[in-house]
């Protein structure tokens, strides 16, 4: 009896130090995230340019072959970035891999914009184009 008693006493000391840890990683979390939102409401408005890009971003993608396909040949900044890894210089490897990702981002967002532009142009087009025949059918009415 007196062992079933000890255990049922380590266990709810155990239990309320557990609690006790939940309500500090909670109030902890809580602060974070109130830090978090002061600092992310100026970063909408700068991501507005790219929300409205975001539907294009892989567009023209069914237009290129697949990766099976076509033969891939490495860039000279992929070359350098091998070679620095071979050498066993991380930091150069990383900036290399920046930069990469760098000019990757780009190029999908040049064609982002381009089909985005596209689509204003014919959209444009089109509603010329309606107008057009609006007029001549009040022409001939």
């Amino acid at each position: 009896m007196e062992l079933q008693k000890k255990r049922l006493e380590l266990k709810a000391q155990a239990s309320r130090m557990e609690k006790r840890k939940s309500l500090r990683k909670r109030k902890h979390k809580e602060k974070t995230t109130g830090n978090q939102e002061m600092n992310n409401s100026p970063a909408p408005a700068k991501n507005s340019a790219l929300d409205t890009l975001q539907p294009y971003f892989e567009a023209s993608d069914r237009f290129e072959p697949p990766v099976c396909i076509k033969i891939i040949k490495k860039s000279r900044l992929e070359d350098a970035m091998d070679q620095a890894v071979k050498g066993g210089d991380i930091e150069t490897a990383e900036e290399l891999s920046d930069r990469l990702a760098t000019r990757e981002m780009a190029v999908k967002v040049t064609k982002a914009v381009s089909s985005y532009k596209y689509l204003q142009t014919k959209e444009k087009e089109e509603a010329s184009q309606g107008s057009r025949q609006k007029k001549k059918n009040l022409g001939w009415g």
